[in-house]
Formats: structure tokens, C-alpha cells, sequence
């Protein structure tokens, strides 16, 4: 179900879109930008004189309502001149339907512009989280213009699993992870473990702690340089 901002369509079209979608009906252009500015509509569906200066201007100032630049935008139109169709298209028509009586058509291609648009709509909700979630994890090590210090983090030399990022207090890497950034982990090995794994012959159930053995072994060496 979607929520359609409708102008200047039949009754018979507007009734048949109101068993699957919300039709916010108006009569004229500027009832459509205040209705499409208020509302925030899924999908415009227009039908009226085309190719017409109204209509033309009408296309544009749709397109500039902030938070509606990529909402689908539909004509109803009886006329399929390529010429005007491509002059709607660049005014930010999205598609066009010949008037013909076929309202199944114009179900069809409101029901798949929808989708797409529902489909936009939650990969730029996806953006908007993942540029949330990279913002804080800069913001958490300050590293905003490079010349300030970075926030350090203390993280065991020993077990290198566990973290104390408030003095005294310290907790699984993992869960620090989890509570901070909502991060949950999965495992993988890496190719230079990979080759001491292999190398070192040790099965599946003590993979985990000859690594982690390995690591300190590495931290030890260094820190007796």
C-alpha cells in the first residue's frame, strides 16, 4: 500500500487505486505542492492538459520539494507525441500511461513504481544509518582533521578479547563492540593465521587458542626487543 497524491484524475481510476493505496485527491497545481510538501506522497499520478505551460512548470516545482526529488512522478496523457513525451521526461515526468481505458495499465505501473520506490527508499535509509554508524566511530577516536590526538582505548596485550574503556572496567571486545556501535562479530581467519593454522597442524577445537597462543607469542617477542 502506497500513498498516492492524485491530480485531476477520473472517479472510476481514483476508486479502483483506493482498494490497494491512500489517493490524496486534489484539484489543481498548487493544491498538488502544498498536498505533495505536507504529505510526503509515495507516488503523483497527474492527468490534465499536456502538452501545456502549466503543466510543464508544474513538473519542475515538483521536483524541488524538498524530500520528493526522486518520488515517481506519472502522466496520464492522450498524448504520445515522443517529442512532448520527452519534454515531460526532462521536466521530471517519471513514465507516462496512454489514456486508452485500460485501467489495469495504470495499476500495473503504479504498483511497480511503488516498489521501486519503496526499494530507494530503504537503501537510502540504509546510507543514512552506515554514514550515523561511521560518523560515531570517528567521533569516538576523534580523528576528525588528523592533527588532533586520538582517543585510545586500552585492549589487553595478553588476550588482545578484552577492552577497558572506562579505567578499571573491563569487558569483552565483542560486547564493547555491540553496546557502542551495535557491531556484532563473526569469525573468519585471516590468510597469515591461515598459514601458521595449516602449518601447525592443530585441529578445529583448539584453532581458537593456538591462535590466540600465537598472537602472544608475537606480543612477547615484540616487547622484548
Amino acid at each position: 500500500m502506497g500513498k498516492i497524491l492524485a491530480m485531476g484524475i477520473s472517479p472510476e481510476l481514483e476508486t479502483l487505486l483506493r482498494k490497494e493505496h491512500q489517493v490524496l485527491s486534489v484539484a489543481d497545481g498548487k493544491a498538488a505542492l502544498i498536498c505533495s510538501a505536507q504529505e510526503k506522497p509515495d507516488l503523483i499520478l497527474l492527468q490534465g492538459a499536456w502538452p501545456g505551460v502549466e503543466m510543464k512548470v508544474l513538473l519542475k516545482n515538483l521536483r524541488e520539494v524538498p524530500g520528493q526529488t526522486y518520488v515517481p512522478i506519472l502522466l496520464l496523457t492522450s498524448n504520445v507525441n515522443p517529442e512532448e513525451m520527452r519534454l515531460a521526461f526532462e521536466q521530471g515526468a517519471s513514465d507516462y500511461v496512454a489514456l486508452s481505458g485500460h485501467e489495469d495499465e495504470v495499476l500495473l505501473r503504479v504498483r511497480v513504481h511503488l516498489q521501486t520506490y519503496q526499494r530507494y527508499q530503504e537503501a537510502e535509509a540504509a546510507r543514512v544509518r552506515l554514514e550515523s554508524q561511521i560518523a560515531e566511530l570517528v567521533s569516538m577516536f576523534n580523528v576528525s582533521d588528523g592533527r588532533e590526538s586520538a582517543r585510545l582505548l586500552s585492549i589487553c596485550a595478553w588476550c588482545y578479547t578484552r577492552v577497558e574503556p572506562v579505567k578499571g572496567h573491563w569487558v569483552s571486545l565483542e560486547q564493547y563492540l555491540k553496546d557502542t556501535l551495535g557491531i556484532a562479530l563473526t569469525h573468519g581467519i585471516c590468510p597469515e593465521c591461515l598459514v601458521e593454522f595449516m602449518q601447525s597442524g592443530t585441529n578445529g577445537k583448539n584453532a581458537a587458542q593456538a591462535g590466540q597462543q600465537s598472537h602472544t607469542t608475537r606480543i612477547l617477542k615484540g616487547s622484548s626487543r
